[in-house]
């Protein structure tokens, strides 16, 4: 939590903690979109301001409309259990943690995109004997491939083979979705 002067209510600045960097103002403001009563201008212009930006839910939604348009299997492909479509999935899901986890690696490392100002905490990336391999980096890429992808694909696998055979409810199509 970050320290505040109580008198002022004032909010540390970036870099004045000797534990953190950033220390976001508290308390933290939640999106209007769900406020009662209802205000539909703070809802509009915070999703705008979200949701219209390159910002990491533009690149989410547009991968996700990429991946279901062109790169995943037929749903009757998925309704038995088969290592073509599995690998298939596999792939798309270690492609896509490859491709988010290089742009924010190259936005926030290398090109310093931010700076520090939104950073938690300031140093650099470490080489050090305490991390598998000896880098900070190639740690963080072995255990999030190595470990995350595993369980990801996993979910993933048993959500498109049980909506393949219709034992879940699914979206057929924006037209026939009852909402």
């Amino acid at each position: 939590m970050a320290k505040r002067d109580r008198e002022a209510d004032i909010e540390v600045p970036a870099g004045a903690s000797r534990a953190w960097n950033f220390h976001p103002k508290l308390p933290i403001a939640m999106s209007p979109v769900f406020d009662l009563p209802p205000r539909p201008k703070a809802a509009l212009t915070w999703l705008i301001g979200t949701w219209f930006k390159l910002a990491p839910p533009l690149s989410h939604i547009t991968l996700a409309v990429i991946t279901v348009a062109f790169l995943l299997p037929a749903m009757s492909v998925m309704q038995t259990l088969d290592a073509g479509w599995m690998l298939q999935i596999a792939a798309i899901n270690f492609g896509s943690a490859i491709l988010l986890g290089t742009a924010l690696h190259l936005y926030l490392y290398v090109f310093a995109g931010q700076q520090t100002r939104l950073k938690f905490d300031i140093r650099p990336m470490e080489k050090s004997s305490r991390f598998t391999f000896g880098h900070q980096v190639w740690d963080n890429i072995f255990w999030s491939l190595a470990s995350s992808i595993l369980f990801w694909r996993l979910w993933t696998l048993l959500y498109f083979h049980v909506a393949a055979n219709g034992w879940v409810p699914t979206m057929q199509s924006i037209g026939q979705s009852p909402v």
